[in-house]
């Protein structure tokens, strides 16, 4: 499957991806942000451009509809991402206040010798929701978002069969 037909199907959040093509969009994704990056500081740019920001937007976009088709393969709904962002948010939260009880405010400050480990936890349950999006099973044959993922590991919703099979390709 091409590059441009795999971030064209990634810009749709209908559908389903399995794991093989969410792995594949996601070195696509790291290939262009490591490039773009490295043009960037290569050419002597400054990393907070608005140029850039429309860039991380953008990638943002992809990264969440592939999350939103990848949900659709475990025969889940986006508002799973929206629960995962609650919890994680939820979590960091109360990471962070029982530090600051514990420690004190300076727990906060980069040079603090906490500060590293408290990042790590912060994190730490995105880290372990992007692990599972990247190993759960998804369904077998079609279920409600869409028929099961071809070789390309992507399917269209029902509504854009078209895109499918510029996919397959």
């Amino acid at each position: 499957m091409h590059t441009v037909a795999v971030l064209k199907a990634s810009c749709n959040p209908t559908g389903r991806i399995n794991r093989k093509g969410f792995l594949h969009l996601a070195l696509i994704i790291l290939a262009i942000q490591i490039a773009t990056y490295g043009l960037t500081i290569g050419l002597g740019m400054q990393t907070n451009s608005l140029t850039l920001r429309a860039f991380d937007l953008a990638t943002l976009w992809i990264c969440l509809t592939a999350a939103t088709k990848r949900l659709h393969d475990t025969d889940r709904g986006a508002v799973w991402i929206l629960y995962a962002i609650a919890g994680s948010l939820a979590f960091s939260v109360g990471i962070i206040v029982a530090a600051i009880l514990l420690f004190g405010q300076t727990v906060l400050l980069p040079q603090s010798p906490y500060y590293f480990w408290l990042i790590t936890l912060a994190t730490l349950p995105a880290f372990i929701a992007t692990l599972w999006l990247h190993f759960a099973k998804g369904d077998e044959g079609r279920n409600r978002y869409g028929p099961a993922p071809g070789q390309s590991g992507f399917s269209a919703g029902y509504p854009d069969q078209k895109l499918a099979a510029l996919v397959d390709q």
